[in-house]
């Protein structure tokens, strides 16, 4: 008797070191975590850094199937398209038991505000096979959406610049190979000059010579 108590010590120790360890790496990852409790996703925790994300109390119920009293405000987009609760990642593999891969959300809050996360959801099971929840982890992405609208609007800004101007403009590597032609003047087309050098192009080399010696430097 004395041996099993000090063998259910001994265990009960273990797995509370490891839980305690597991608690102390969910909420050190610079992901956003949720963690949901039951298969209808009704009560969510998060780390630290899913709190800070959507801008909530730390220790408060982050899940969208959470009663109306305790539900968050922001909303939730996917192209466009707001989802519902039973949408959301966490919620689909908690429903399903299959994996819910690379997902890019939008979360707008209440002050027009948005953030874009992209990541995860697993099922969770226990010992029987029953799904009991799920688990997901998201990485906040807004910078690199900001960078790609920014990029996307410059791209059209140029392209709308261009249109109908008579200027060449074109884009050469390291090694001087032609990689994209604008409107491009003389007996070459645009098929003609990618992948080709100056001297490739040009018969004369006192022409070839000059132009790739004053993009050479």
């Amino acid at each position: 008797l004395k041996q099993t108590e000090h063998d259910l010590k001994r265990a009960r120790a273990e797995a509370k070191a490891h839980a305690d360890n597991m608690t102390a790496i969910f909420d050190a990852v610079p992901a956003a975590a949720f963690f949901s409790h039951d298969r209808k996703c009704a009560k969510m925790t998060s780390n630290r850094a899913a709190y800070e994300l959507l801008r909530m109390p730390y220790g408060s119920n982050t899940s969208k199937s959470a009663a109306p009293e305790e539900r968050p405000t922001f909303r939730v987009f996917e192209n466009g398209h707001e989802l519902t609760a039973e949408e959301l990642p966490l919620q689909r593999a908690a429903m399903t038991g299959e994996p819910i891969r690379n997902n890019e959300l939008e979360i707008r809050f209440e002050d027009g505000s948005s953030t874009y996360e992209f990541g995860h959801a697993v099922p969770l099971f226990d010992e029987d096979g029953n799904v009991r929840g799920a688990v997901g982890a998201f990485l906040d992405i807004t910078d690199r959406k900001v960078i790609e609208e920014r990029l996307r609007v410059t791209g059209e800004r140029f392209r709308v610049a261009l249109r109908g101007t008579p200027i060449t403009v074109f884009n050469q590597g390291r090694d001087l190979r032609y990689r994209w032609v604008h409107n491009p003047r003389g007996i070459h087309d645009v098929v003609e000059i990618l992948g080709k050098r100056d001297r490739d192009l040009l018969e004369r080399p006192e022409d070839w010579k000059m132009t790739e010696g004053i993009k050479s430097e």
